[in-house]
């Protein structure tokens, strides 16, 4: 019964939209973070198209610590690791990233608290 009504939402809403909702507040979300000292978004931003994901590194931070902090200060749900991609991670010289991932249910506003908390973060921490 939860898929059927997910479906019926998505195709409701219009698959058009639910992209295009998503590719805006991946668009914020990537300048926020991109505009971060002490942030490093993998990949580096570019003018391509973005999933509504981003995965960051915070310097002299693990991943798992910096995810542990934004969800216990900020109440901002994230996964950190590898994520099932390690070469890749690897390859951008990385040990683990924060990733965050955003879906049709999320707000402008999410994204600018997550901006913000990451941004306190990072001040918090004195990372430059």
């Amino acid at each position: 019964l939860g898929m059927g009504a997910a479906a019926k939402f998505l195709l409701d809403t219009g698959m058009d939209n639910v992209q295009a909702h998503a590719r805006s507040l991946a668009e914020r979300l990537t300048a926020e973070l991109a505009s971060i000292e002490g942030i490093a978004l993998v990949p580096p931003p570019s003018d391509a198209e973005r999933i509504p994901i981003a995965a960051f590194s915070v310097s002299r931070v693990s991943a798992g610590d910096a995810a542990a902090m934004l969800c216990n200060r900020y109440n901002i749900m994230v996964r950190s690791g590898v994520h099932c991609a390690e070469p890749l991670v690897r390859h951008f010289g990385q040990q683990g990233l924060v990733r965050v991932s955003l879906h049709v249910y999320n707000t402008l506003e999410e994204v600018n608290a997550i901006g913000a908390a990451v941004r306190q973060l990072c001040n918090t921490l004195a990372i430059k």
